[in-house]
């Protein structure tokens, strides 16, 4: 039985409500075996964000004899057998999204402060790369964006990021840096998943704007309208008759020596790209979200090896299932992808709530149990207190 782990977020829910699931799925037998509550982050009653935001249950990442589940500002570690070894936090990381073990280390990418940091797991923080830092890799891409976090300011927590009412997320997310593998030689490959311009960053603070006064809802109304009479149909991520403005994803190659050089870049991007994935030759694969495609590309000779158009839906979460198979996340759908072949084999509809989308897939192994029904009871259970007071109260726990 090969079994994967499938976190999801919920979008257009209430904070009372779950903002998604860790699913366990046997994907040969293409059923469910256990759908598990995530532990919901702090602060999310304050969240305005319908469809991001602190919603969902974020990154899955398994070592040798532990596996971490993320949500938005904490990274959970559990043995095999989902007894509790510690929770990772610390104010410049927030906005997680994909995570990685390397030794006794984990990396985090952290979209709402534009940082990658690398914690050892006690949570203490060893290094971090500043996606904004001057570098070649920004110079080819010919962008800019103000340098807001300093060293020591990022290493102190001066500014804690996981309270979405301490600062303006549009100004500190510019690269959203979703996604990270690494190299055999101990290089990392990061995901700049939607580097925006000031005029992007102002678009999205109009909408937010609009939906504090209440008259969002009204401008989609009329948006549907102008549809209707262009007789156009909607865009796959968007409500908009007309993409207003649009990025770039890039994916970028970090030495030990803290050198940024540009690997590989899309432009005409709608909506963040995702999941950066290490193959067993050395290839990697990349999600185009915004076309549905999977990109598989050589990083030694830059050479995009194909482009494969996969789906018109949300493509995002990818894992190696063995023998050239991917598990691809596409909304409410997983699709097992023949990479060589490279045509989708099988789909399966693991959820029937047009809310729900697929963040992250990561196989599971053979040794390790599912996980409990509630990873937010199973936390009380065993700490005697809410995770959000880690965040909300400074709480620690060590087992």
């Amino acid at each position: 039985m090969t079994t994967i782990l499938v976190s999801t977020g919920r979008r257009h829910v209430p904070f009372s409500e779950p903002s998604g699931y860790l699913h366990s799925i046997d994907i040969e037998e293409q059923t469910i075996l256990r759908t598990s509550l995530p532990i919901e982050p702090a602060y999310r009653e304050f969240d305005d964000n319908p469809r991001g935001g602190l919603r969902g249950c974020r990154g899955i990442a398994i070592g040798d004899d532990e596996i971490a589940i993320a949500n938005s500002s904490i990274i959970f570690r559990y043995d095999s057998h989902w007894n509790l070894l510690g929770a990772i936090t610390h104010p410049s990381c927030a906005g997680i999204h994909d995570i990685l073990y390397q030794d006794d280390s984990i990396w985090v990418t952290a979209t709402r402060s534009d940082l990658l940091i690398q914690f050892d797991l006690s949570g203490q923080l060893i290094k971090h790369y500043y996606l904004r830092d001057p570098s070649p890799a920004l110079q080819a891409l010919k962008w800019r964006a103000p340098i807001l976090l300093k060293a020591k300011d990022i290493e102190g927590g001066q500014l804690d990021l996981r309270n979405p009412k301490t600062h303006d997320r549009e100004a500190h997310n510019r690269v959203h840096i979703n996604g990270v593998c690494m190299l055999p030689d101990g290089e990392i490959i990061a995901s700049m998943g939607l580097i925006m311009s000031g005029f992007h960053t102002n678009l999205i603070r109009a909408k937010v704007f609009l939906s504090h006064i209440g008259l969002w809802d009204y401008f989609i109304t009329i948006n549907k309208q102008i549809q209707r009479v262009l007789r156009r149909g909607k865009n796959m991520h968007s409500n908009l008759v007309v993409q207003p403005v649009k990025g770039q994803s890039a994916v970028v190659r970090i030495d030990p020596q803290r050198n940024h050089t540009l690997v590989f870049a899309s432009k005409d991007m709608t909506v963040p790209s995702h999941s950066l994935m290490t193959m067993p030759d050395g290839t990697i694969i990349y999600l185009n979200t915004t076309e549905g495609k999977v990109i598989h590309f050589n990083l030694t000779t830059h050479e995009i090896i194909s482009s494969t158009k996969v789906t018109d839906g949300f493509l995002r979460g990818a894992t190696h299932l063995g023998n050239g198979f991917l598990a691809l996340g596409s909304k409410q759908e997983i699709l097992l992808f023949d990479l060589e072949a490279r045509r989708i084999q099988t789909k399966m509809k693991f959820t029937a709530d047009i809310n729900e989308a697929v963040y992250d897939i990561k196989m599971l192994p053979e040794h390790y149990l599912l996980p409990p029904d509630s990873l937010e009871a199973h936390f009380r259970s065993t700490t005697g207190f809410n995770a959000q007071d880690i965040v909300q109260e400074g709480r620690l726990y060590r087992p």
